[in-house]
């Protein structure tokens, strides 16, 4: 707790400094998982209720880092996953579940008054994730060293994701070799490779987070282009904000129909 509070100040200076986006009032709330949630969830995760509707609303996001299950505990891994569990992790952790990731997506959403519709509609698809995955993009260049390879080793997990979920639900690679790809090239440990593997066998959704992500990126890089001095990164990010969790390729239209063609 004392880790994420932290670097939560860190991420929220350089938010503000840099002036990367505008940050929602309020501050992310943030709790230990119990250990049935730990063993369920073993990666840190940010729930939000999907009734809130205004900034008013008693209800907000919630970040719960899962806890190290003592040995013998009854869980879905075959033992223990510490390949997060340290401090530098925090950074890219914290970027991508909290600030400017997934809690601030919602809170600035609902903050500007986002209809329902559209602060649920991409949930777990490439618009939220795709979002977190470009969130650690920007906090990467302001991480100390340490904390930039951990966020560089899962952005190398996220890209083998997206092609390991696609030949293991066709039948193009064994689990075997997946699991050996994860462990010599990502470098994940034992216990975190195994629950990969499971979760790409099973979920499907592994394409979503470095699909999102590219998107994102070329939508920024293409605005980029356009503008060349004019670019306002907090001005960008904004609008790409007030869109809501609607498919990339809409937000794309918009970015061309109406913030490229607005005056200020």
């Amino acid at each position: 707790m004392a880790e994420y509070t932290r670097r939560l100040e860190d991420i929220n200076h350089i938010i503000e400094r840099e002036k990367l986006i505008t940050l929602p009032p309020g501050q992310p709330h943030i709790r230990l998982a119990t250990a049935a949630e730990s063993a369920y969830a073993v990666a840190p995760q940010t729930n939000c209720p999907p009734s809130r509707t205004k900034p008013t609303d008693e209800q907000q996001c919630e970040t719960v880092l899962s806890v190290t299950l003592p040995a013998g505990t009854a869980a879905p891994q075959p033992s223990t996953i510490d390949d997060y569990t340290f401090a530098a992790a925090s950074w890219t952790l914290a970027a991508h579940e909290i600030r400017p990731g997934h809690e601030l997506q919602y809170d600035a959403m609902i903050a500007r008054g986002v209809s329902r519709a559209r602060t649920s509609l991409g949930v777990k698809l490439a618009n939220p994730e795709g979002w977190a995955l470009y969130a650690e993009y920007l906090m990467r260049p302001y991480m100390p060293p340490d904390a930039r390879l951990i966020s560089l080793q899962f952005l190398l997990l996220r890209e083998a994701r997206a092609f390991l979920d696609t030949d293991l639900q066709a039948g193009m690679i064994t689990g075997a070799d997946a699991l050996s790809l994860l462990k010599d090239d990502v470098v994940l440990s034992n216990a975190f490779a195994v629950a990969e593997v499971q979760r790409l066998a099973n979920a499907g959704s592994g394409t979503a987070y470095f699909y999102g992500y590219s998107e994102f990126l070329r939508l920024r890089k293409d605005v980029e282009q356009m503008l060349g001095a004019r670019f306002d990164q907090q001005r960008f990010h904004d609008f790409v904000m007030a869109q809501g969790k609607i498919p990339i390729p809409i937000i794309r239209q918009a970015i061309f129909e109406r913030f490229l063609k607005s005056p200020s």
